[in-house]
């Protein structure tokens, strides 16, 4: 598996979004889901992935969550979708990205482009409804397509991105990630968040789960930061709890 680190595009910022992307197939995920710091690197998503399609459009629907910051450095979050990078295994996608600093939250409606990540004209606030979605269309070049929809304020942003280079996607992703989750090389506490609740959830159509997706929890050795509940009965929706170790 590799490491990304996407850097956060905006004035006098320089945070980054780390993880562990992405075993070889869904079935060799499920060994490695375990480890929050495990091995030089941290698993720090949690959340469902899934093989994609050939063109692939991942969507989901979650309201913002209230994160609380503590006074010491924390980790940020990322609550929405991606499309994983072939030759990269880097995440393009859209969602809602909360940043700690000096024990405040501050929101911004977000596209992350695999390398780094931009903000949009908008700013939800906790309790908002979020629509995000990406897609890719691949043919001789690749066009992809990453909206999010602030439902409560009525305000959509989409980003749309081109070409060979870009290449193909092979899984999606649904849940939470951890931003600037280290300082020079420690991992940073995950704040406090209030249970999000992802609907709606789809892969090109179908749900996450006859698109075979395989859930993660997002641990500190044996205790979990970020349990990722079960899929609803018609697999479609979850919750992400914060500190949940039962």
């Amino acid at each position: 598996m590799r490491r990304w680190i996407a850097r956060i595009g905006t004035a006098g910022m320089a945070l980054c979004l780390l993880g562990l992307w992405l075993p070889a197939s869904p079935a060799s995920a499920e060994k490695s889901k375990s480890g929050y710091y495990e091995g030089i690197g941290t698993q720090a998503q949690a959340g469902y992935l899934a093989p994609s399609p050939t063109n692939p459009e991942v969507v989901d629907q979650f309201t913002v969550p209230t994160v609380s910051c503590a006074s010491a450095p924390n980790s940020g979050l990322a609550f929405g979708v991606s499309l994983i990078n072939e030759s990269t295994n880097e995440p393009f996608g859209a969602g809602v990205v909360a940043l700690c600093s000096g024990g405040t939250p501050t929101y911004h409606a977000m596209f992350n482009q695999g390398s780094f990540i931009t903000f949009t004209g908008f700013t939800p606030a906790p309790g908002d409804i979020i629509l995000a979605t990406a897609k890719a269309a691949l043919s001789t070049t690749t066009v992809l397509t990453m909206t999010v929809q602030d439902v409560t304020q009525n305000q959509t942003q989409s980003h749309h991105q081109c070409c060979a280079s870009i290449g193909a996607f092979p899984y999606a992703f649904w849940g939470v990630t951890t931003v600037s989750a280290k300082d020079n090389g420690a991992p940073l506490p995950v704040p406090t968040f209030t249970s999000v609740r992802f609907t709606d959830s789809s892969l090109t159509g179908a749900t996450v789960s006859a698109s075979g997706g395989i859930p993660y929890n997002l641990k500190e050795s044996t205790v979990v930061d970020i349990r990722t509940g079960a899929l609803n009965s018609i697999g479609r929706a979850f919750s992400e709890t914060f500190k949940d170790n039962g």
